[in-house]
């Protein structure tokens, strides 16, 4: 310390929970929706996947997206290759077929929604399919990233298959300085959820100063006494937060 300044740093943490729907209990399947997180000196990041209802291995799907994106994220970060969404998004999908090849790709498919904070100092966020992403700016300002499914049927939800492009994905990125919070849910979650922007700043704002292990605690007890009446469906909630670190 000189002069009695304190400099400033801050650090990536996350929190967050999955729980079985009331449907899926009833039918004695297992919860489809899965998540992950990792926090390295190269890369911070969360990722969210729900496995598509109709395929009979989407809760395996859906775990092999996890698995996918941290690895994508290392072949990308730790090598200091320049992040490129298109290559990123076709190491993912390709990492996912190898995966899944033993089940078949078509029992498998699941959404992919993630957010990474890179090396350079930027959150690149991700979405393919249902559910969405929400970033809390610095400013306040809440920005989410759903899925666009102008020109196609509602009840299609796109995922990972071999058929996938990169049309197919939604992206954003942001300075790290920017962005306090990401939030990123299933569809079980944000259709549920009428003030979605509000939810999002009491949630950030409620669990800021929190350790991690009891956010996730508190978010698992709010999913599972969701609120909404006759709610059926898997949901998962993940949330990777700025801290502050004043180091003297």
């Amino acid at each position: 310390m000189i002069g009695g300044a304190v400099t400033s740093r801050f650090t990536w943490s996350s929190f967050g929970a999955s729980v079985i729907g009331p449907a899926h209990v009833a039918a004695r399947v297992p919860n489809q929706d899965y998540w992950g997180s990792f926090h390295h000196t190269w890369c911070d990041g969360v990722v969210v996947s729900d496995g598509v209802g109709s395929h009979a291995n989407s809760d395996f799907g859906s775990r092999a997206v996890c698995r996918a994106v941290e690895f994508s994220a290392f072949k990308t970060f730790h090598s200091s290759v320049e992040f490129s969404p298109i290559k990123f998004h076709e190491m993912v999908k390709n990492l996912w077929q190898l995966s899944v090849a033993r089940l078949g790709a078509q029992s498998c498919g699941a959404t992919c929604l993630y957010a990474l904070r890179s090396p350079e100092g930027f959150i690149e966020i991700g979405l393919l399919g249902d559910g969405c992403a929400a970033v809390v700016k610095s400013s306040g300002q809440v920005m989410s990233l759903v899925d666009d499914k102008a020109g196609s049927f509602s009840n299609i939800t796109s995922g990972l298959a071999p058929r996938t492009q990169n049309k197919d994905w939604r992206t954003l990125r942001l300075q790290e300085t920017e962005c306090r919070a990401v939030l990123l849910c299933t569809d079980g979650v944000s259709d549920d959820v009428d003030d979605f922007e509000g939810f999002v700043l009491e949630l950030v704002s409620v669990h800021s100063s929190v350790a991690r292990v009891v956010a996730s605690r508190r978010i698992r007890e709010a999913l599972e006494n969701w609120p909404v009446p006759k709610h059926s469906d898997d949901k998962t909630l993940v949330c990777m937060i700025r801290k502050e670190v004043n180091l003297e």
